[in-house]
């Protein structure tokens, strides 16, 4: 029976990427979101925050899915090493963490050519 153990590699990839994805798609809808447009209505002040708060909300939300696709791209790495999950930690500390991470050797025993 095949060994499964690089399956979490190339999700791990496309995580990886899928931050650019998310940020520019992020920082684009946001750039959408002007709270000018609230210029000439009744309640421009109300209006005014209230978009303000939109655009607010899109950047945070697009950072805090950024965040998660950064920990599952270190977590599906150090799965594919078959590593413990404590090198996650080291994830947390940025880039140049995910390098460390991704130099890691794999644990599991040779698997005959591949």
């Amino acid at each position: 029976m095949p060994s499964m153990t690089r399956h979490p590699y190339p999700l791990a990839i496309a995580c990886y990427l899928a931050i650019l994805a998310v940020m520019l798609a992020g920082a684009g809808l946001a750039s959408l979101i002007d709270p000018e447009m609230a210029l000439g209505h009744g309640n421009y002040e109300r209006d005014f925050r209230w978009l303000q708060m939109a655009q607010q909300g899109v950047l945070m939300a697009s950072a805090g899915l950024m965040l998660v696709l950064w920990a599952a791209a270190c977590y599906l790495v150090i799965a594919s090493r078959q590593r413990s999950a404590l090198w996650l930690v080291l994830g947390a500390t940025g880039p140049f963490a995910f390098m460390f991470i991704a130099l890691l050797g794999d644990k599991s025993p040779a698997s005959g050519g591949q």
